[in-house]
């Protein structure tokens, strides 16, 4: 059941507003002046307020003013009920804060409907804030989900790294270390059949070819388990390790072009840049190097296994506040699970002859964390494949 206070200084409104109101079920609060309206106001709790406008001490401009600012009654809607009708009052009614003005002499049934229209939008006002409360709790709950989602999803990355770091690192020391205790071995026996003069030439030679045979096995093995540990560093690479520099890219990545195919012996494939001659732009070279470097072994090593020709492109543009560089070869391409896996760590179709598989995963990396561009990979089986970089252009 709705409550209205009703401030007016005559009596007699009061008696006709008291009876409409009761006949229409609802509570009636009165005050006959601003002062007393205030205290009711605030202690009543009404859901609106009938207001007067000329009344002895505190008209009813100054009653509304103090009612908007007091924190317990600024959200009660106040309608003014005068008889003063020119545009200036009125004006400075609403700039007081009411939120409709009804004049005297009034009618009852215009008083109702504007009651029960403001006590239906005061309702759906307070319904608004509490599903924006509501919205509000939901972001906040949607929010700290996320951030747990996300922590998980690192934790769990970490996991996948930090178990494929054992794994791999494992198979070289565990076979170094099987080696050197077949050594250590092989030597205690050879130095005791020494000392016991006891030791055969034939022997002798034996431990000479098994030594050799373990120490290059030691050495190999130490190798593979170093060059393991220098990829893993690459993985976590400082995204402050390096400066940019401004360069002219066409001339910049033909260069490049040229230091990668002299890498190999043999290079049958020919190449292919499109680029604005005069394209002068700031970039972290030893990224770029890196990240070309990977995408060219890439093609070489996979997209043109056993093939005897083949074309890598590269062309790049300017667009807006960003550069994009789509990579192409036209080698074996990749089937739809190997597309969707090729930037996962450790992912490698070649393990059998010593591939990491960390590549295409630190790529991704530079790339999305370092660069904060944005790379994606297209491929199908005999359509060779293509990466999609984006990446944003330094402010100089």
């Amino acid at each position: 059941m709705a409550r209205i206070l009703v401030v007016d200084d005559n009596p007699n409104n009061l008696d006709v507003l008291a009876e409409l109101f009761d006949q229409h079920d609802f509570v009636v609060l009165f005050a006959l002046d601003g002062r007393t309206g205030l205290q009711r106001a605030e202690s009543g709790r009404p859901d609106l307020i009938l207001l007067d406008v000329m009344m002895a001490n505190m008209d009813g401009f100054e009653t509304c003013r103090k009612l908007k600012a007091n924190s317990s009654t600024k959200d009660i809607p106040v309608i003014f009920m005068t008889a003063l009708t020119d545009t200036t009052h009125k004006v400075k009614a609403f700039a007081s804060g009411a939120v409709d003005y009804i004049t005297k002499p009034f009618e009852p049934e215009e008083v109702l409907a504007r009651v029960h229209t403001h006590l239906t939008l005061q309702q759906l006002r307070q319904d608004l804030q509490t599903k924006n409360e509501q919205l509000q709790d939901s972001l906040d709950t949607l929010h700290s989900t996320q951030e747990q989602l996300v922590q998980a999803k690192k934790m769990a990355a970490l996991g996948r790294l930090v178990a494929g770091i054992a794994h791999e690192i494992n198979t070289p020391v565990g076979v170094g270390i099987t080696a050197a205790s077949f050594l250590e071995k092989k030597s205690r026996e050879v130095a005791d059949l020494y000392a016991s003069g006891k030791l055969p030439r034939s022997e002798f030679e034996t431990y000479l070819r098994q030594s050799v045979d373990s120490t290059a096995s030691i050495l190999s093995n130490l190798q593979r388990a170093a060059k393991l540990i220098q990829h893993f560093k690459q993985v976590a690479i400082d995204q402050h390790s390096e400066e940019h520099h401004r360069v002219n890219l066409k001339l910049y990545f033909s260069n490049l072009f040229t230091g990668l195919q002299a890498k190999y012996e043999h290079f049958p494939y020919q190449t292919s840049l499109t680029c604005q001659e005069d394209l002068y732009v700031d970039i972290y070279p030893g990224m770029l190097v890196q990240i070309l470097s990977q995408l060219f072994e890439n093609s070489v090593l996979h997209g043109f296994e056993h093939a005897q020709t083949g074309t890598i492109s590269l062309d790049i543009h300017p667009q807006g506040n960003r550069l994009f560089l789509q990579y192409r070869d036209n080698g074996k391409g990749m089937n739809p699970e190997q597309c969707e896996r090729v930037f996962d760590p450790f992912f490698t179709t070649k393990r059998a002859q010593g591939a990491v598989g960390l590549g295409m995963h630190i790529v991704y990396n530079l790339i999305t964390q370092t660069l904060g561009g944005t790379i994606e990979c297209q491929s199908e089986p005999e359509q060779g494949t293509t990466f999609s970089i984006s990446l944003p252009i330094l402010n100089t």
